[in-house]
Order: structure tokens, then C-alpha cells, then sequence
């Protein structure tokens, strides 16, 4: 959309978008020299909302759990902050709070060619009005199962103005909440094993004593089918199977392998046709 582009800001750029002085609030970033910035709801276009939108590194892991961790901030308003720009006072925009913060994970980039809100459903909200001081950075952990393999991640409002509560704290002016966002990460839950999919142990001594001897899926009745790969430090496969209950004895070759941490991958398959992936590390002791 356009007409609905977010804002970047860092320490280095032109007026308006300068940190800490923007036109949009006076905030110092919450680590680094950038951050951005959307509109989550303005009164004089009650549909029109700005989204941040950016391509993932690599794809989500189809049924795997993942922790988005994200710091949110205001900024400090007020009539005498001095803005060289078109926004000479940031309480015009900026003087409300909102809910309905969302993450929507697509497979594919998404957009609107209306002036409308993202009709889309997140995987992950913020629910309650976001209130923030006006001197700090709220920091948010939330979480999800991806039941695909997404590639996307869109920020934003995807709810329309009757659905959407807004808590203005100037009534001066028109009613337009915006916020800062800074340090957005996501990363897999390696602790996450979906139920009756389990891997054990995640340490396992090859000596032949008869004690954790091999690396064994240990698998649920209903799933049918799995390949188990395990590599090592550089990426390199050491071990593949596609046998049910046949593990890893710790062998590269002939010869057991060298004391280390190791990187287990399973894709597996359900007597109903689902696939999942699982993955997770492991540790080799002689």
C-alpha cells in the first residue's frame, strides 16, 4: 500500500526522521542508531492504516513453535518540541493509544490496492491497548505455532475502526495513535516437541556400555513415516534414516565421532497424510 508506508528513522538522516528529534515524537531508539515507525489508527481516516512489512531470513519450520520478542515505544510529545519539518507539532499525530497490535506470517508478500486495512487474521496480537510512558520502551515476548512455511512477516492493524479501541489522552486535537518499534526478532523454540513427537535423549554416550548407545526417535503410535538427519558443526550430514525407531550409534564412517554438539533435523509424516518438522541439538560423549 502506497499511501500506507511506515516510517524509518536513525540517528544519521534528515530532519523528520532524525533520531531522537522526529516528527513523530522525541524518542531515542531502544538499542542502535534505527527503528521504525507506523500509524496504527488516525481519526481522519479510520480505515487507513500503516503496516511494516519485511522478508524473513530463511522459511518457518512447519509445525515448529517460534518467539517473536519486539520493544514498542511513544515517544515524548509536546507543543514546544522544535521539528524542522512538515510536522512542526508531533501531538497532531501522535496523541492516543490503540489495540489489536498484529503479526500476520504469510508464505508470500501481501498488499492492498485500496486505502483499507489488511483484512488478514494474525497468528499473533497484542490485545490490549498498548499505554506506554512517554520516556520508555515496553518490551513484548509472544509466540506461535507456524502451520506453514512462512517467509513474511507484516506489523500492524488489521482490524477496522469499529473494532479497534483507541484511548486518546489530548482532545485538542484529532485522535491519531503512533508508535516506535525497535529490536523485532524471531527465533524456534528448541524446547518445543509437539505431542507424541519426542526426541531423546539430547545427550547420548556411544561406549557400548548399553546406556544411551544410540540417538532413537522415540515416535508416537500414529506417525507413519519420518526421515532423521543429523549434521555436524559445519553443516555437514553425518547420519541420514528414513527406518522407524532406527537411530544414530554415533558413527561417522567407521569410527565413532568426535565429542561435540551436533544438529538433529526430523520431517515426519501422520497416519492422516500431516507432515511436521522438528529439529533440535544434540551432544556426543564418549
Amino acid at each position: 500500500m502506497d499511501e500506507t508506508t511506515s516510517d524509518y528513522y536513525t540517528t544519521t538522516a534528515g530532519c523528520d526522521v532524525k533520531i531522537p528529534h522526529t516528527c513523530s515524537g522525541f524518542v531515542n531508539s531502544h538499542s542502535g542508531n534505527a527503528m521504525v515507525g507506523l500509524l496504527i489508527y488516525t481519526s481522519d481516516y479510520p480505515d487507513w492504516h500503516e503496516y511494516i512489512s519485511t522478508r524473513l531470513l530463511q522459511k518457518l519450520n512447519k509445525g515448529q513453535k517460534y518467539n517473536l520478542t519486539l520493544s514498542i515505544a511513544k515517544g515524548f510529545q509536546s507543543d514546544s518540541t522544535p521539528f524542522c519539518g512538515w510536522y512542526q507539532n508531533s501531538l497532531y499525530i501522535n496523541n492516543g493509544y490503540s489495540n489489536h497490535f498484529g503479526f500476520y506470517f504469510s508464505t508470500d508478500s501481501i498488499h492492498n490496492s485500496s486505502d483499507l486495512f489488511l483484512n488478514y487474521t494474525p497468528q499473533i496480537e497484542i490485545e490490549e491497548v498498548v499505554v506506554i510512558g512517554t520516556t520508555e520502551w515496553k518490551t513484548y515476548q509472544l509466540s506461535f505455532i507456524a502451520d506453514d512455511e512462512f517467509q513474511y512477516l507484516t506489523i500492524g492493524n488489521f482490524y477496522s475502526f469499529s473494532e479497534t479501541s483507541i484511548l486518546p489522552y489530548d482532545s485538542n486535537y484529532n485522535v491519531d495513535t503512533y508508535y516506535f518499534i525497535d529490536d523485532v526478532s524471531l527465533e524456534q523454540d528448541l524446547t518445543y516437541h509437539p505431542e507424541g513427537k519426542i526426541i531423546e535423549p539430547n545427550v547420548f554416550t556411544p561406549n557400548g556400555d548399553g546406556v544411551n548407545d544410540f540417538f532413537v526417535p522415540v515416535l508416537a503410535e500414529h506417525i507413519e513415516s519420518y526421515e532423521l538427519s543429523i549434521l555436524n558443526r559445519w553443516g555437514e550430514q553425518v547420519f541420514f534414516s528414513n527406518k522407524l525407531n532406527v537411530g544414530w550409534d554415533g558413527k561417522i564412517g567407521d569410527n565413532i565421532g568426535p565429542d561435540g554438539v551436533y544438529y538433529w533435523n526430523m520431517i515426519y509424516k501422520d497416519n492422516n497424510g500431516k507432515e511436521g518438522i522438528q529439529s533440535g541439538y544434540l551432544t556426543l560423549l564418549h
